[in-house]
């Protein structure tokens, strides 16, 4: 599961261990981790050598997509 790997790791190790998974979902994850890093260096001021990702937490794709997906 992708949120046990990157979960309380470093974002730019997190970055690194979606560029070179083949998961599907990789791609998103990892272009939402450099947008996060992004908006927290710029907007919030924070340092990105410093910067955990706490937990991943996956969301559900809607109802009908499940139903038509089966």
């Amino acid at each position: 599961m992708i949120g046990r790997q990157i979960s309380g790791k470093p974002i730019d190790h997190a970055i690194m261990q979606m560029q070179f998974s083949e998961k599907r979902a990789s791609n998103r994850i990892k272009s939402m981790l450099v947008t996060a890093k992004l908006h927290a260096t710029v907007y919030k001021n924070m340092d990105s050598s410093k910067l955990i990702v706490c937990e991943y937490c996956p969301i559900a794709p809607p109802r009908y997509l499940l139903e038509t997906l089966n």
